[in-house]
């Protein structure tokens, strides 16, 4: 049964949970009129990311399913696009492929072109970098610490650079270089405490996203990052909670896992539910209170550092 722009803009919500607990919870918080958009938009991305990172795909089958997808942009999607992914991981997402681009069509054109601008550089930089690497860098994705900043802003730093504009148009301001700047950290933090919270299962699968070497500069460029990102949080107006409470959320709980991932002994680490409500509870409190957030997170930071040079991550 064909959906309805409304009944696809609401399966974007509800999509999230199975994709991402971060921006399950943090999506919702928005003003509602840029829920559908952001909602939308990451599922776009997450649907790139799928075919990039889906260890059954051969790099033929990415090949095609990057074209697939990308062509689906353009109002040329393909009804079996799903029918090349095996069981599992974002077989729901190819699926639900055509649905969450009838919610894409119904936004604004300049809306569409932002997403559409981000959608095309990450499908470049995942091909260029994982689907055109020689077989004997299959495994080591990044080589060097360049490389792993160069991925990680073809995967999540333009994503950051979207948010910003998108959140501009909204707020009726003109584009800012410095915010985009900052937006583009924000997104690079998030994608570097990913991987070192993931890099237990990637081995496990024969693959490593850090380049050889200490790992111990990996968790302090992720800080730097996160650290630049929250300025980037703070600097939207105070009055706009919904998006302040967006970006300080998955920034307060990047450093958290990072805090985690440094005193843990889990496979997986990741924080708990009360740590989780800790972090809502105190940023709602205090979201229009930019020094009392500044210097919370920079304390949270500290500790953080701290216990990362007291760790055996450091050699």
């Amino acid at each position: 049964m064909m959906s309805t722009v409304k009944e696809a803009r609401e399966l974007c919500i509800d999509l999230l949970p199975g994709v991402s607990r971060t921006f399950a919870m943090t999506i919702p918080v928005l003003p509602e009129e840029l829920r559908s958009p952001v909602a939308c938009s990451y599922l776009l991305c997450r649907i790139a990311d799928n075919i990039e990172d889906h260890p059954d795909l051969s790099d033929r089958t990415k090949e095609k399913l990057f074209a697939q997808f990308l062509d689906g942009l353009h109002g040329e999607a393909e009804e079996d696009f799903h029918n090349e992914w095996p069981e599992g991981a974002g077989k729901t997402l190819a699926e639900k492929y055509p649905v969450i681009l009838l919610a894409y069509r119904s936004f604004p054109e300049e809306q569409q072109g932002v997403i559409e601008t981000c959608v095309k550089e990450m499908v470049s930089g995942m091909r260029s970098i994982i689907l055109h690497r020689p077989p004997e860098r299959k495994e080591h994705v990044c080589q060097t610490r360049e490389e792993l900043q160069e991925y990680c802003h073809y995967v999540a730093g333009i994503v950051g650079i979207m948010l910003s504009q998108i959140f501009s148009d909204f707020l009726g301001s003109e584009p800012d270089k410095e915010k985009e700047k900052a937006a583009h950290q924000f997104g690079l933090g998030l994608q570097l405490t990913n991987i070192l919270q993931d890099r237990n299962e990637d081995a496990l699968r024969g693959i490593s996203f850090l380049p050889p070497g200490k790992i111990e500069p990996i968790f302090q460029q992720a800080l730097n990052h996160l650290e630049e990102g929250h300025e980037y949080a703070l600097s939207l107006p105070s009055h706009q909670e919904g998006l302040r409470l967006f970006c300080l959320w998955a920034l307060w709980m990047a450093v958290a896992t990072l805090e985690e991932v440094i005193q843990s002994d889990a496979h997986r680490p990741k924080i708990d539910r009360a740590r989780v409500e800790e972090i809502i509870t105190y940023t709602q409190n205090h979201i229009r209170e930019d020094e009392t957030l500044r210097n919370r997170f920079e304390s949270d930071l500290l500790r953080t550092q701290n216990r990362l040079s007291q760790s055996e991550l450091v050699e």
